[in-house]
């Protein structure tokens, strides 16, 4: 791994973009298996509602790059 001091800025910021990607990928694969297991249970058919909606909100959140405060 290459230590951040030593690159140039336009360098760190492509790491950083980069790492950041990575780490959309895996919430993104995260919320897909999720939505495949997304099921309404018998016993509590209010849990399907929400976590569908926390899915809708964290895909609305990765859409707009993460930021805070916006739904």
């Amino acid at each position: 791994m290459t230590d951040p001091a030593s690159l140039a800025p336009s360098e760190l910021s492509t790491a950083r973009r980069r790492r950041q990607g990575a780490a959309n990928d895996e919430k993104l694969l995260d919320l897909s298996r999720r939505v495949a297991m997304l099921t309404v249970s018998r016993r509590d058919p209010e849990a399907f509602f929400a976590e569908r909606s926390e899915i809708a909100h964290e895909l609305r959140r990765l859409a707009m790059g993460g930021r805070h405060g916006q739904s």
